[in-house]
């Protein structure tokens, strides 16, 4: 026994521990997914950010190879525009994004009035065509630029070739300036140039909404991010969007941003295969530094933009999601550990009350095997012995021995009843029964503690009551559980009450109440006297024979045949148990 006890407190010492340690758990699950969000966001915008920043690089890189391709150095500039013409058929020949290129026009300004000349590579120089509207701004844009031009950045040694992306068209331009001498200066003067002409590289908008950007976007963002391009001077004016039915304004916030539709001539390392051959006798590409980049090609700033948000509206949004997912898993599981403990607490509680009831019933059932053995051996022992005499006599050991046979019957027939449910051995065999049947056979099985006790049993049964789907031998040891109880917890010379009627609210089943007016229930025990063993205080006080057993049966066989059994008790006043089944065609056998 101490070693049980031992063990009892072990395992809710233990148990204890585990529920302290719950919230510490809890609360280390809480900083450690704060943690990883954290790092997750830092991730994730580190990876957007990157990606953005390739997807610039990668498109401005194939604008300052178109811008290569067309790039002379200025001893062959002198207004020779069929040397671009020429660049112009090498470029369709071995550029990868040659439709990038949609056509190639030449504004000279020799003469004072502007005249558009368009690139014919195929025959290897430039025609005159109409002027077109577009054009206009450049005119004086193109004088424009030749003031600016002509200060300190082009006043030292030659000549810069100045590149600029206009938006509009879209297009980039390559301001041509014309060398008014050869050699050096004059002593003491600067030298001058003027801007006589204008290449204008023609960008094809369509290959870039419909083939480039896209392009890109897969290949960087892949179809989970959402991309726009806007104009850096109109932002209302969208170039590209991946999902065009997302509103521009949503992108802000966005998680990244990156500038593009720039020349990066520091981003050149190599030639392309696609320039002008190398002039006989020379080792690398005229205009191109030894260390790399285009000498005279200044970078320009980007004049798109380029937005990038998550689905969710940004990055915070949707680790912030993920971190309230991940929450909720985690609190879930140490909930749901919390609950496995308790269930087991309780359990194991269960589990001890139920070990206890069963030594008390072992010790209960022990006393009453005992008593009624030792009554029947004396008088067995005095009917052997010849000290009865006189039928009289006889006749009164003779009832006492049945009365005490019958008692340890009843014990037995309990407790095998209660194993077999138990172990769901017991077979029921189903069938049409009349209730008035089986309230009359119960009464007849306790016709000898009714007649001992000389209590009363008065039956009120309604005439038209419906037949019951169910074992009959069941049933009747179910009302006989409930009369015997009523014998022995009612008062002497008291009343017991059976009453049987259709119950309306019970969808036209049948409610069999067994009412006495004995010492009535606890209101403490009502809610654990159908448990198996269990027995109420005023029964252990007052030492009255029993196993326990018989409510738990009755409350079993019941629930098999689908219905339920109640209870209503006041104490002194007495207790009324009723039995709740259904009707025949409500039972399936």
């Amino acid at each position: 026994m101490r070693l049980r006890l031992n063990s009892s407190m072990l395992s809710f010492g233990l148990t204890a521990v585990l529920l302290a340690l719950l919230p510490l758990l809890a609360l280390l699950q809480y900083r450690w997914i704060g943690q990883l969000s954290e790092a997750e966001r830092e991730r994730m915008q580190a990876n957007v950010r990157v990606a953005s920043a390739n997807f610039a690089r990668e498109f401005d890189g194939e604008l300052t190879r178109a811008a290569m391709a067309f790039q002379l150095p200025p001893p062959l500039i002198d207004a020779k525009w069929d040397a671009f013409a020429q660049q112009h058929a090498g470029w369709l020949k071995g550029a990868p994004h040659r439709a990038l290129v949609r056509a190639v026009y030449a504004v000279d300004a020799h003469g004072g009035s502007p005249r558009l000349l368009h690139s014919n590579p195929a025959a290897g120089h430039f025609e005159p065509v109409e002027w077109q509207p577009r054009f206009d701004a450049l005119a004086e844009t193109l004088r424009s630029h030749a003031r600016d031009s002509a200060g300190e950045r082009m006043g030292r040694g030659r000549p810069p070739l100045a590149w600029v992306a206009a938006e509009e068209i879209p297009a980039l331009l390559l301001w041509l300036p014309e060398l008014p001498f050869r050699g050096p200066p004059p002593e003491g003067r600067p030298r001058e140039f003027r801007v006589v002409g204008c290449l204008v590289v023609e960008l094809d908008l369509d290959y870039i909404r419909n083939q480039l950007l896209p392009t890109l976007t897969r290949r960087y963002f892949g179809d989970f991010y959402h991309v726009a391009v806007t104009s850096v001077r109109n932002p209302q004016n969208v170039i590209y969007t991946s999902h065009p039915e997302i509103p521009i304004p949503t992108f802000s916030p966005q998680d990244a941003t990156a500038a593009i539709f720039a020349l990066r001539p520091e981003e050149a390392r190599e030639t392309p295969p696609f320039l002008l051959p190398p002039s006989p006798g020379r080792e690398r590409r005229p205009g191109l530094r030894r260390g790399g980049g285009w000498r005279g090609f200044p970078p320009t700033a980007g004049e798109w933009r380029v937005f990038v948000r998550h689905p969710t509206g940004s990055l915070e949004s949707a680790v912030a999601a993920v971190r309230q997912r991940n929450l909720a898993i985690s609190f879930g599981i140490l909930l749901l550990l919390a609950a496995t403990m308790a269930t087991i607490v309780v359990s194991t509680r269960r589990a001890q009350n139920l070990a206890r009831l069963q030594m008390e019933f072992v010790a209960g059932v022990s006393h009453d095997l005992l008593t009624p053995l030792a009554v029947i051996r004396s008088a067995a022992d005095n009917l052997a012995d010849g000290l009865v005499e006189g039928r009289q006599q006889v006749g009164k050991y003779g009832d006492l021995i049945r009365s005490e046979s019958r008692g340890l019957s009843e014990m037995v027939r309990q407790t095998l009843d209660y194993a077999s449910l138990q172990y769901q051995r017991r077979r029921y065999d189903f069938r049409p029964l009349d209730v008035r049947e089986v309230i009359r056979q119960a009464a007849e099985a306790c016709r000898s503690e009714v007649k001992e006790s000389g209590i009363e049993i008065a039956e009120k049964i309604a005439s038209d009551l419906p037949p019951v789907t169910g074992d009959a031998g069941a049933l009747t040891m179910c009302l006989r559980n409930l009369l015997a109880n009523a014998i022995k917890y009612g008062k002497d010379g008291g009343r017991i009450e059976i009453v049987a009627h259709t119950s309306a609210e019970r969808h036209a089943g049948v409610e069999i109440t067994v009412a006495d007016r004995g010492q009535g229930i606890d209101p403490a025990d009502l809610a654990r006297i159908f448990e198996p063993f269990y027995r109420g205080r005023q029964a252990v006080a007052s030492r009255t024979h029993g196993t326990g057993l018989g409510l738990s049966l009755v409350k079993h066989i019941i629930q098999d045949h689908g219905g339920t059994v109640t209870v209503k008790s006041v104490p002194g006043e007495g207790s009324a148990f009723t039995l709740h089944i259904p009707a025949a065609r409500q039972v399936r056998a």
